[in-house]
């Protein structure tokens, strides 16, 4: 029962944590490390309790399989590399924006246009599997993309 209630604590706090480093900006693995002792020195984390599967306003991405539960109860499978890591930090972004500078910056892309065609893709793919959901994901004229939740 105590082991049980501390797993589900560490994974509260993997999510909070996730979603922090988010927020600052920092999404390579190096910055992570960076990020947590620098601003953590105390906590301890085991990397089996990170959580798998991160949501926001009913879109469910599975970081393991690499998929995308839509809202209206499709899926998105197959996503690739970049696909994942932009709409995790649109989802980890729980509907503010996410600029195109914080985007090209994380995923080392050099053009902004790079950003737009991976954008496209996602709204393409979630497009296919339902149409309603494409419309989810938001360009916010001088404030970057989001995900809204209704």
């Amino acid at each position: 029962m105590v082991e049980e209630r501390r797993s589900e604590i560490n994974k509260l706090a993997f999510d909070h944590l996730a979603r922090y480093i988010v927020m600052r900006g920092v999404y390579d693995l190096d910055g992570l490390i960076k990020t947590v002792r620098n601003d953590f020195p105390s906590l301890k984390l085991n990397p089996n309790d990170a959580p798998t599967q991160i949501s926001f306003g009913g879109f469910e991405l599975d970081l393991k399989r690499s998929s995308l539960a839509l809202p209206s109860g499709g899926e998105m499978s197959h996503l690739t590399r970049l696909e994942k890591d932009i709409t995790s930090m649109l989802i980890c972004a729980e509907g503010e924006p996410v600029s195109r500078k914080s985007i090209m910056t994380a995923l080392d892309l050099k053009k902004e246009s790079e950003v737009n065609y991976y954008i496209y893709k996602i709204r393409r793919g979630i497009g296919k599997v339902s149409p309603i959901d494409r419309r989810r994901i938001l360009l916010i004229r001088g404030r970057g993309y989001k995900i809204t939740a209704e």
